[in-house]
């Protein structure tokens, strides 16, 4: 799983070092080449560096607007009392903690995952051109597909990833992977016409054209349409996984034929929801 810089579009350059860093704690290999499956292990004695950079990334990333109040965060969270009114307390608040505040532990840790997926993508972990990727939905209850990445195939030509993720604390990998392709398969043409309502700005030419192009390409099976599914996991199962792992993608997804159409990610965490507690933590300490 080689990394290259990211093209992203919405991922400032900032971002996306953070998202290096983060990738950089992780120990990638490949489960398989047909289709391409990609492994990610953390390593136990990188755990708590892993949830504080990706705190610190989340918190870049929803207050990247707001760069004023990123720095007040980032302050309060390595110890000092940064100035703030009232205002400057709701605001940061407000940002951080919409989707955190779940008492769900399923929410919780599907809201880390669906983070983690986007981190992975703007530096080219799965697709190495990527031009333009989805930001993660602030709520996970949110409907829709958690991740949509552009990317390029050649000299002026893009498809598109269509991302769903889910996070387990059991032993059942296939079973969480296999609810990822099936929703896919069943929500897909749906999630991309709701995505398309809400047109970004998006300053690539080509990416720009295929985001607008995507609900029918999918819908007439182009070439250029493409699934993935990462599956967040156990590290003591996922070290030991096989691709076989994904092998229901093709019943699901029998139409994606082409070569890189479908991609998937396991990515395996010492305890799923201990981390996603402690990245919660690591964004209150900001707070």
């Amino acid at each position: 799983m080689q990394t290259r810089h990211s093209q992203c579009t919405f991922a400032s350059p900032d971002l996306i070092g953070k998202a290096v860093q983060i990738v950089r704690l992780l120990q990638r290999d490949v489960l398989s080449n047909a289709p391409p499956i990609g492994r990610c292990i953390a390593p136990t004695a990188a755990r708590a560096e892993l949830a504080s950079r990706v705190a610190d990334g989340i918190a870049a990333l929803r207050l990247e607007h707001l760069p004023r109040h990123y720095s007040s965060w980032r302050e309060k969270a390595d110890g000092s009392s940064p100035t703030r009114t009232q205002g400057d307390q709701n605001l940061i608040s407000d940002h951080i903690m919409t989707g955190f505040r779940t008492d769900s532990a399923k929410h919780l840790k599907g809201l880390v995952a669906e983070n983690l997926l986007y981190f992975l993508c703007i530096v080219g972990t799965v697709d190495t051109s990527p031009t333009y990727a989805r930001r993660p939905k602030l709520d996970p209850t949110d409907h829709g597909a958690d991740g949509f990445v552009v990317f390029e195939t050649g000299i002026a030509q893009h498809s598109f990833r269509l991302w769903e993720s889910k996070a387990t604390d059991t032993a059942d990998l296939a079973g969480s992977a296999a609810e990822a392709c099936r929703q896919l398969a069943e929500n897909g043409g749906r999630y991309l016409a709701s995505l398309v309502q809400d047109r970004p700005q998006i300053g690539h030419t080509g990416a720009a054209d295929l985001f607008m192009s995507a609900p029918e390409l999918w819908a007439n099976r182009s070439e250029q349409a493409g699934a993935g599914a990462v599956v967040v996991g156990p590290m003591s199962h996922a070290t030991t996984a096989t691709a076989a792992a994904f092998d229901s993608w093709s019943k699901h997804l029998p139409w994606m034929t082409g070569p890189v159409q479908f991609r998937a990610v396991l990515s395996g965490i010492d305890s799923v929801g201990c981390f996603a507690t402690a990245v919660k933590e690591e964004l209150w300490k900001g707070l």
